[in-house]
C-alpha cells in the first residue's frame, strides 16, 4: 500500500516520498460523482474532505494548485487513510497545473509542489488548468523555480503588466503538454488531461500527443450543455469532467445571481422523482452521457456528498430528460478569461 507522507508540520521534500513509493500499476478507476474543492479553506476544508471520504463515500477528489488549499485537502486525505477505511489506491486524486507554470522547465517543479502539498507520491490525473500561459512568478534566491506555496498572492497568480492587463507568456500548449507527458514517463502521474479547452485546441493537441488526453474538464450543467464539445470528446475517448454541474456560484459575469437549483423545471422533476434538485441535475448528465462523464459538485456539507452519490440510483423518465435538455441556453457562469484576463477564450 502506498501511504501518504508525513504531515507533522513544517516543509517536507517530496523526493523522500518518491524514493520509497512506486506508482501502482492498476489503471485509474473513474467515478461518476467526485468532490470539487474550489473555495474550500482552512480546517473546514480538511474536515469536509475527511468526512466526504469516510461518511459520504466519496472516492475521487478534484484539486488545483490555484485554489491555494492543497495542504488542507492533503491533511483530510491523510486523516481518512489513517483510519484504515481506505488506502491511497482507493482514491482518485486530481490536481491542475496553473498558467504561470506552463514553461516546460516549470511543469515538473509545479507538480512536485502539489504532491508535497497533498502529501501523496503520485497523482491519478494532472490537468492543464487553462490553455492560456501567464508570465512566470517571481522567486526569491533559494526558492528554486517556483515560490513557496504559503507565499503566493493574487498578484502572483494573475500577473499584470504596467498597463494593468494580464501578462501572458509566449509558451505553446503543445510544449507544456510534452513536459506533462514526461511526468507520466517518470511515474509521477497516471494520466494527464486538460481543462477549459475548446474543440479546436483539443483537436490540435490530439494531433501531436504521445500520451492520451485523459480528460477535458469543462463547465457543464443544464444551462450550458456544450453538446458539440462533449460529443467530440466522447467520440475521441477523452473523458468529460464537468465542473459547476449544479450551476454557478460566481459573483461576476453576465449571469451572476442565476440559480439553477431554484429553476422551476428542475424543481418539478425533483418532486416527481422524490429526490432533490441537486440530484436531478447530477443524474441528468450522468444518465445522458454514461460512464464517459465525471461530475465534480462542490459542497460545504458532508451529508450532501452522500446525497450527490445517491443521485446515481435515480432513473429519470423520458419526459424529465427532454425537459432538462430544453433548459440549454448557453449560459456560462465561469468566464474568467473574458471577464478578468482579457481573452474571450470561449468565443
Amino acid at each position: 500500500m502506498c501511504l501518504c507522507s508525513s504531515r507533522s508540520g513544517g516543509p517536507r521534500s517530496i523526493l523522500g516520498v518518491i524514493s520509497t513509493c512506486s506508482l501502482p500499476s492498476k489503471s485509474i478507476m473513474p467515478h461518476a460523482i467526485a468532490l470539487g474543492t474550489w473555495q474550500l479553506k482552512g480546517q473546514a476544508a480538511t474536515d469536509l474532505v475527511r468526512g466526504a471520504i469516510l461518511e459520504g463515500g466519496v472516492r475521487e477528489i478534484d484539486c488545483a494548485w490555484e485554489y491555494l488549499n492543497e495542504v488542507e485537502i492533503g491533511v483530510g486525505v491523510k486523516e481518512a487513510i489513517q483510519t484504515g477505511v481506505v488506502s491511497r489506491e482507493d482514491l482518485t486524486i486530481t490536481s491542475k497545473l496553473w498558467g504561470t507554470f506552463h514553461r516546460p522547465e516549470l511543469v515538473r517543479p509545479a507538480l512536485l509542489q502539489s504532491l508535497d502539498n497533498l502529501g501523496v507520491s503520485y497523482l491519478d490525473t494532472y490537468i492543464i488548468h487553462w490553455p492560456m500561459s501567464f508570465r512566470p512568478m517571481p522567486v526569491k534566491e533559494g526558492d528554486g523555480l517556483i515560490p513557496p506555496y504559503a507565499a503566493v498572492t493574487d498578484e502572483m497568480l494573475y500577473p499584470r503588466g504596467e498597463d494593468g492587463k494580464i501578462a501572458y507568456d509566449r509558451t505553446s500548449v503543445l510544449d507544456t503538454w510534452r513536459a506533462m507527458e514526461a511526468l507520466v514517463d517518470e511515474g509521477l502521474v497516471r494520466h494527464i488531461g486538460v481543462s477549459n479547452f475548446p474543440v479546436i485546441l483539443l483537436h490540435d493537441l490530439l494531433c501531436g500527443n504521445r500520451h492520451p488526453v485523459y480528460c477535458n474538464q469543462i463547465e457543464l450543467h443544464c444551462l450550458l450543455q456544450q453538446r458539440p464539445l462533449v460529443d467530440y470528446c466522447i467520440e475521441r475517448g477523452v473523458r468529460v469532467v464537468g465542473y459547476s454541474p449544479l450551476g454557478g456560484s460566481y459573483t461576476y459575469g453576465a449571469h451572476k445571481g442565476v440559480h439553477l437549483l431554484a429553476n422551476s423545471v428542475v424543481g418539478e422533476v425533483a418532486e416527481r422523482h422524490s429526490c432533490t434538485p441537486a440530484q436531478v441535475l447530477l443524474r441528468y448528465l450522468t444518465q445522458r452521457y454514461g460512464d464517459m462523464v465525471t461530475l465534480i459538485p462542490r459542497t460545504r456539507h458532508v451529508e450532501r456528498t452522500s446525497q450527490n452519490l445517491a443521485a446515481q440510483s435515480i432513473t429519470l423518465d423520458e419526459e424529465a430528460m427532454e425537459s432538462l435538455l430544453g433548459l440549454d441556453a448557453n449560459i456560462r457562469f465561469n468566464d474568467a478569461g473574458g471577464v478578468h484576463w482579457g481573452v474571450p477564450s470561449f468565443d
